[in-house]
């Protein structure tokens, strides 16, 4: 892994969508939890492509690792913390949501069978991306008879 790299997405801007680029295309495994960070991070800005470049880099590394790591991003949020929230947190919750998608929509099939067992999760909001995603990844059918048994 490239600690030159990893430094340059601290930094917000170009600077940071590069070196997230450059992380993904090396297929190192072990940037992907730095690359998540700035995710994050960069969720906090209204525009989400920051953080969708970020996500794009983890789907580039790729293998189960990279799936599991932004299906566990949709997850993890538990919108029931927003209630009293005057709309910060949940805007920067619906661009990591929105990012984790368009990575996982670049990962494409292999995510499916994670995805689908995404749907049975105890969020209805976690359950809606999961869907989401399969859509993402061409599969928008793949969610129905998951969903019909509920």
């Amino acid at each position: 892994m490239d600690d030159e790299l990893i430094a340059e997405l601290v930094v917000f801007g170009p600077r940071s969508d590069r070196a997230a680029a450059a992380l993904g295309q090396a297929g190192d495994p072990a940037a992907i939890p730095y690359l998540l960070t700035a995710l994050r991070r960069d969720a906090g800005w209204e525009d989400r492509s920051a953080a969708c470049c970020k996500a794009a880099a983890i789907a580039a590394i790729g293998g189960d690792v990279a799936v599991d790591v932004l299906v566990g991003q949709l997850e993890a949020l538990d919108d029931a913390a927003l209630v009293d929230d005057a709309g910060d947190m949940g805007d920067e919750y619906w661009r990591i949501r929105s990012a984790v998608v368009h990575g996982l929509g670049l990962l494409g099939a292999v995510a499916e069978p994670r995805l689908l067992r995404a749907l049975g999760h105890p969020n209805p909001d976690a359950r809606d991306w999961a869907a989401t995603a399969l859509e993402a990844i061409g599969r928008p059918h793949a969610a129905d008879s998951q969903l019909s048994e509920e």
